[in-house]
């Protein structure tokens, strides 16, 4: 992750099998603020040129990965508007619930959906699996995924554990040759605790935490 809030990429390997052939499948994301021109709200399948915003990452080459090239040779490019949803009240009526983005879309912020979009599903099998009636079930899964979940909504607005790119932004506009001359060791290392710990992620959390395992019964 490159950036700040109005301007970051987001790169990363995807293929393992091209690694072993010594090479390398790569996914990225160029992300902008302020672009409100979109012709279809929400679109996943708007091709673009390189042009549309090439212009803000041409320079973007560095000796340790070189983005502006990645961006120049890629062929086929996307574009989709970075959607936000307020937090909902409620996700289950009855027999009838909802799970991952339906319940709980956010911003693409710390790789938080798919991630708890699988908490979502064992909290749920849990509560199935314990409660006389699958209304109750989905009621006592409401009552522990919501809250914590409408928390995470509310901290990624403020980019979440990525907030640190934007300090060190502000901070350090003209650059940095050490981060903990911009940012403290024990203030980046209390920002990514307290972010774990609203989502779920904080090691010691999790191990206290009583399973979601069921016994089969006999």
């Amino acid at each position: 992750m490159i950036g700040h809030r109005q301007q970051r990429m987001v790169i990363y390997p995807m293929s393992r099998a091209a690694e072993l052939r010594g090479n390398s499948l790569v996914n990225w994301l160029a992300l902008l603020g302020g672009q409100r021109d979109f012709v279809v709200r929400e679109s996943w399948d708007r091709k673009v040129t390189k042009e549309r915003f090439f212009a803000a990452f041409k320079d973007w080459n560095f000796d340790w990965i070189r983005p502006a090239d990645l961006v120049a040779a890629t062929t086929d490019i996307y574009e989709y508007p970075e959607a936000d949803r307020d937090p909902l009240p409620q996700w289950s009526f009855g027999r009838v619930t909802l799970l991952g983005d339906a319940a709980h879309a956010m911003r693409p912020v710390g790789s938080q959906a798919g991630s708890q979009a699988i908490v979502d599903a064992r909290v749920l099998a849990h509560a199935l699996a314990t409660h006389a009636s699958v209304a109750a079930a989905l009621a006592a899964y409401e009552a522990v995924r919501l809250p914590v979940m409408n928390e995470v909504i509310l901290r990624n607005r403020q980019l979440g554990p990525e907030i640190v790119m934007q300090m060190a932004e502000e901070r350090a506009p003209d650059g940095f040759a050490r981060i903990e001359d911009v940012i403290p060791r024990s203030e980046l290392e209390e920002t990514a605790r307290v972010f774990k710990i609203a989502a779920g992620f904080d090691a010691e959390a999790l191990n206290r935490r009583p399973s979601l395992s069921v016994k089969r019964p006999a």
